[in-house]
């Protein structure tokens, strides 16, 4: 029997969001043939102390199921923040098993999830255009194969390689070649046109993404990431908890079909692209505010 991929789990200070997510996945039917990572995150201050200690006696009792095949916690006695979190814990496992599947503490998963993300990624791992796999998916009406493919990877229960995850410049050295390249921007905002946006508010430090560097690496080696046609994830941290989640946004819940996920090889389909690009869009006045930002340098 082939191994499976390693699974990672970010948590932090959301006990509930933490303990349904932890629950999902071990519903999973490959739950008990996955090692399960759980790196959390230290508290920030002391009005965050409390939530923190709950979560990690949490995972403490998790780690004494059987509900996996085994159960490693990293506790970081600082606050690292999600995007320092994430690079390095994931540097570190991926380092010693190749691939990873990656979830942070608000993804409900369908019971095949883990069975979709082993698949896909013993699938597409010799076809190198593919960057990596997205589990969570929105309702494309222009898909009709099980499986579809676009320029930009979803966060919200993903996976990857060790040889693309090597490959991220998590420096982006060339930001000022790119930031008043139109074409290039163009280029870049083919999935999805909060791209180039979140790029700018990355380097000028509004926001700390690792997830947009992954997205911009992908964007220069020209590669495409997998997508389910139904989702296999659905995000509940859209309640104002979240880091980065501030407001509610469309979410689309997922339907749990009792069937394994048919992969395809790799297919550019211009339509479905356009209708991905579409469904990601920042408001007319915060381009114009970013727009003018650009021109002045800043």
């Amino acid at each position: 029997m082939k191994e499976k991929a390693p699974v990672i789990l970010f948590v932090y200070n959301r006990p509930e969001h933490t303990k349904r997510t932890i629950e999902s996945l071990a519903c999973n039917t490959l739950a008990k043939q996955s090692d399960l990572y759980i790196f959390s995150d230290g508290s920030k201050s002391p009005h965050d102390k409390e939530d923190v200690e709950t979560v990690q006696n949490f995972i403490d009792q998790v780690a004494k199921s059987d509900r996996f095949r085994s159960v490693s916690i990293t506790k970081s006695s600082d606050n690292k923040g999600l995007s320092k979190s994430i690079i390095s814990g994931v540097t570190q496992i991926i380092n010693t098993f190749g691939k990873v599947i990656v979830l942070e503490d608000d993804l409900l998963t369908s019971p095949l999830f883990l069975q979709y993300m082993n698949d896909a990624l013993s699938y597409y791992e010799s076809d190198e255009r593919i960057w990596g796999v997205s589990a969570y998916s929105s309702q494309m009406k222009t898909v009709t194969k099980d499986v579809y493919f676009t320029p930009r990877i979803s966060s919200w229960g993903w996976a990857t390689w060790k040889s693309r995850w090597e490959q991220v410049d998590w420096e982006v050295k060339n930001y000022q070649k790119f930031r008043l390249n139109l074409c290039e921007r163009q280029m870049f905002n083919k999935g999805g046109k909060d791209l180039s946006y979140m790029l700018d508010q990355q380097q000028r430090r509004k926001i700390d993404s690792w997830a947009i560097r992954f997205c911009y690496s992908q964007f220069e080696q020209k590669k495409y990431a997998v997508f389910p046609r139904i989702s296999l994830v659905r995000n509940i941290g859209q309640d104002g908890t979240g880091t980065h989640c501030k407001e509610l946004l469309e979410n689309d819940s997922f339907t749990a079909e009792n069937k394994a996920v048919a992969m395809t090889p790799l297919y550019t389909d211009k339509q479905i692209i356009r209708e991905y690009q579409q469904r990601k869009k920042v408001s007319k006045l915060g381009l114009l505010k970013n727009y003018a930002l650009l021109l002045l340098g800043k």
